[in-house]
């Protein structure tokens, strides 16, 4: 007999989030169903719920980072009247931000929950058409992704590491680097200083994909990612396992 597994996925577009101003997000709820489900809920609730939580949330100040951590939390202690009790194995809610003048780039925050309570937290931040003194001169665009710990509780400031990369990459010191050099120096840097990037003690993972048009060196579409995971060595001091 064949088991089944079932995921949903709802796309809200252009919803207002009365947060930072008042901002205008995609909205992405994902739904991994347990295994053999036979009597499916109806979405509708969980749908007006999410639009509803959004639209009207209190908290001005907030990150995205919280607010999707909020929701994906208030989605699970409310499942019995949404539902969808015993339904899911996890759900998560990304949240797609368009630039804006405090974050002038492309800004995802996605947060992942597990129906035991489990949670971990993803950024992605896109840079785009960035010059880069390499090889001449080089135009690219750039992708950080954060995998944040798990279950944490408070989240950092996106905009001093969002300054720190746009200026590491568009004043590159060693013209002659590889792209492998540049996204391994930037990861490795970013660790080295997350201190003071108020990133310490909040990542399992940091991640920087670079991706170059053709060239007339490499006339072919090239990505570089580099991924490093901080390995704690004093309350101050991080390093990096770079793959």
């Amino acid at each position: 007999m064949a088991t089944f597994d079932q995921t949903l996925r709802l796309k809200i577009e252009n919803l207002g989030v009365p947060v930072q101003s008042g901002t205008v997000s995609d909205v992405v709820l994902s739904i991994d169903q347990v295994n053999g489900l036979e009597n499916f809920p109806d979405i509708i609730p969980v749908t007006n719920f999410v639009k509803e939580f959004l639209t009207n949330y209190p908290n001005p100040n907030d990150f995205y980072q919280n607010i999707s951590n909020n929701l994906t939390k208030a989605i699970i202690n409310n499942s019995q009247t949404l539902g969808i009790a015993g339904t899911f194995d996890a759900l998560s809610v990304e949240l797609l931000r368009e630039p804006v003048g405090v974050l002038p780039y492309p800004f995802v925050s996605q947060s992942i929950q597990t129906a035991t309570g489990n949670s971990d937290q993803l950024v992605k931040l896109q840079f785009q058409d960035l010059l880069i003194p390499v090889q001449g001169g080089t135009v690219a665009d750039a992708t950080i992704n954060i995998n944040h710990v798990d279950n944490l509780g408070t989240f950092p400031d996106i905009i001093p590491l969002a300054n720190f990369a746009t200026d590491f990459l568009t004043n590159y010191p060693n013209p002659n680097d590889f792209y492998q050099d540049i996204t391994t120096n930037l990861t490795s840097t970013i660790l080295n200083n997350a201190q003071a990037l108020g990133l310490a003690g909040t990542l399992d993972s940091v991640s920087i994909k670079l991706e170059r048009s053709p060239g007339s060196v490499l006339s072919d579409l090239f990505s570089s990612k580099s991924t490093a995971i901080p390995t704690e060595l004093s309350n101050n001091a991080l390093t990096g396992q770079a793959f």
